[in-house]
């Protein structure tokens, strides 16, 4: 059955040459739409078109053709083909091969566990994937086993607009970006981020993918993050060379970890010659350019596994999700059809045949966050732009430019978030989220709560926060 569902009356019939043929899914930058080309070609593709309500952003323009930009970047010889891209209607759109398939995460949930061959192919085809993308110069910053597709030609890894390139002018610390259970200390502990990163979360990976269970667990997420900080990681029927290598990986120190390159040396090096193969740590090959950002990949760049590895593979079962969620979608359910477009899927009906138990957690991405004065529209969601709790203000107090308008508690955001059709909102060390009923937490731009707040003031933006005074507004 097809991994999507079917047009709503504001879906555009056709983007570009292609014709759309059903809603694979909605998320923070875009909607994902299956589409097929001409007469002549009527293979099925994957298009995302940004937001109507972000074409008007320059930010959000420029972030989205920088995430196009990556995509091609990554050699090609491992990745599912960019089609194309352009510009309609003054919203511009990436074209990306379909790729149909169960993720790792609803594999192992109905299948369980997997060793052997399986394991071992599993970790060579996601390692080499990994090596393609930092061979571009790009980090992932979300691998997790909902981001790899068992694709009908072997697995690939797919990203959903987190990952970062390593040559943009921007800082990669402005925000702790990720899944928890599968973040490395250095995203959890706000400190730059690299290719390292990739390899903490690739061996959790491994490691779910070879029990069917995290290497770290807590009962709140502050306490997986503190786990993964100071705690020894469970790996249990994890064996044999894969589980040296899943050992090295998940070093706390990411100089201490092999890079994805070695990983695949090792991996591939026959039995007789592991005694004298060497696996150097990243801190001997580490990369001399800074990382810094441009989101790449908002439509869901899909690395392939240059070809043979496929077959049975696996994923985890648990509470992951795949959301790099800056825009205002409150919830959304992972399904394998989406995951290949790096969306969240339209409806959980939009894949009834699979189990999708992934729930998500803390992710952000250089789009929109929850400030945004669109959310989706479907008639069982509330409509962010018009919530009836929203402050409203008849007049403009006449407040000086650059002058203090008020201040918020910090437990303002819990309200906010729930007008925009989220479950709940809270606010945690490392800043304020909104949550979806799915348990995905999405980053709040709190300049978007102070006009929130203060409606007559469009252009109020945020002045400082403390833990007594809570947030405090400026008219701009």
């Amino acid at each position: 059955m097809p991994g999507w569902v079917e047009l709503q009356p504001e879906d555009p019939r056709a983007i570009g040459p292609f014709t759309i043929v059903g809603r694979i899914g909605i998320g923070g930058q875009g909607t994902v739409y299956a589409a097929t080309g001409t007469e002549a070609d009527d293979t099925t593709v994957a298009v995302k078109l940004l937001h109507a309500h972000l074409s008007f952003e320059e930010k959000a323009r420029t972030r989205f053709l920088r995430e196009v930009e990556a995509a091609k970047a990554v050699e090609g010889s491992c990745t599912v083909q960019v089609v194309g891209s352009g510009v309609q209607s003054q919203r511009p759109y990436i074209v990306t091969q379909y790729v149909d398939g169960p993720s790792l995460q609803e594999s192992v949930a109905a299948d369980g566990a997997h060793t052997g061959e399986a394991l071992e192919r599993l970790a060579l085809s996601t390692a080499t994937a990994l090596a393609a993308i930092h061979r571009a110069d790009i980090v992932h910053r979300d691998f997790k086993p909902a981001n790899v597709l068992l694709g009908p030609d072997g697995p690939v890894v797919i990203d959903f607009g987190i990952a970062r390139a390593l040559t943009s002018s921007f800082s990669t610390t402005s925000q702790v970006v990720g899944s928890p259970s599968y973040m490395a200390p250095e995203q959890i502990s706000n400190d730059p981020i690299g290719p390292p990163a990739d390899l903490f979360a690739w061996g959790l990976t491994m490691a779910y993918a070879a029990n069917g269970a995290k290497a770290f667990t807590a009962e709140t997420i502050p306490g997986i993050m503190q786990a993964i900080l100071t705690g020894a990681p469970d790996l249990g029927d994890l064996t044999g060379r894969l589980r040296t290598i899943v050992e090295r990986c998940l070093a706390k120190d990411p100089a201490d970890r092999p890079t994805a390159e070695q990983v695949v040396a090792e991996l591939q090096a026959k039995p007789n010659d592991l005694g004298s193969l060497t696996m150097p740590s990243a801190r001997k090959v580490r990369h001399v350019r800074r990382p810094v950002v441009i989101t790449a990949v908002a439509a869901g760049v899909v690395l392939a596994l240059c070809g043979v590895l496929a077959t049975d593979l696996i994923t985890s079962s648990g509470h992951d999700d795949k959301n790099k969620a800056d825009g205002p979608h409150p919830e959304s359910v992972t399904t394998s059809s989406a995951a290949a477009a790096g969306i969240a899927p339209a409806s959980p009906s939009a894949s009834p045949s699979r189990k999708t138990t992934e729930q998500s957690t803390p992710s952000t991405s250089g789009g929109p966050t929850p400030g945004s004065s669109s959310s989706p529209k479907s008639s069982d969601k509330p409509s962010p732009g018009k919530s009836s709790s929203r402050p409203k203000s008849s007049h403009k107090p006449s407040t000086p430019k650059g002058t203090t308008i008020g201040t918020m508690p910090y437990t303002v955001v819990d309200p906010y978030c729930r007008s925009r059709g989220y479950a709940s909102g809270t606010t945690l060390a490392n800043g304020p989220f909104c949550v979806t009923k799915s348990n995905q937490f999405v980053p709040v731009n709190m300049d978007s709560v102070c006009r929130w707040k203060f409606p007559a003031y469009p252009n109020a933006r945020i002045l400082s926060y403390n833990s007594v005074g809570g947030w405090t507004c400026l008219s701009s």
